[in-house]
Order: C-alpha cells, then structure tokens, then sequence
C-alpha cells in the first residue's frame, strides 16, 4: 500500500456513518465562519463544497452571505481551489 494511503486515519466506509459527516460539515463551517487561514486539506474540500453547490446543506444563508467573500477568495486566488473547480466544470455532473 503507497505511504499516502496508510497514512489516513479514516477509511473510506467511516463516511458511511453520520457522525463522521457531521464532523466534516462542522469543521468547513467553522472554518469559512472563522478569520483562520484554511489548511490545504480544508481548501480542497471547500473547493469542492463549491464546485458541488452543496453549501445550502451544510450552511444557513446568512452565513452563506457572511462566507462568500472567503469563497470567492479561495476560489479565485488559490491554486488548489482553481484545479477542483476546473476539474468539475468540464463534467457538469452532480456530485
């Protein structure tokens, strides 16, 4: 197994359990309603919250107003945000 994969503390089949995607929720909320700079983790998951159009699930619309501004920063300024949305575009599938 490559060094990347062992080190995950998660598999994949947690995500089946609720909890788990609570935590995820949570944790990007916190994040977005926060003044603290995103980790590349947090970045790929918000690009990819963004991409998907899912923040009405895991945000009110206020604080989706409130959050905006930090989207769109990410998604225009960061490299990693510019590849997830890239790469969902072409596709046009649902998440």
């Amino acid at each position: 197994m490559p060094r990347n994969i062992a080190k995950h503390d998660r598999h994949p089949a947690d995500f089946c359990d609720g909890a788990a995607q609570r935590d995820v929720k949570l944790h990007i909320r916190e994040v977005l309603l926060s003044d603290d700079i995103p980790d590349p983790r947090d970045v790929v998951r918000i690009a990819l919250v963004d991409a998907c159009s899912i923040f009405p699930e895991i945000l009110s619309e206020r604080e989706i107003a409130q959050a905006t501004p930090s989207i769109q920063q990410l998604r225009i300024m960061d490299l990693i945000g510019r590849e997830v949305a890239g790469a969902m575009l072409p596709s046009n599938a649902p998440c």
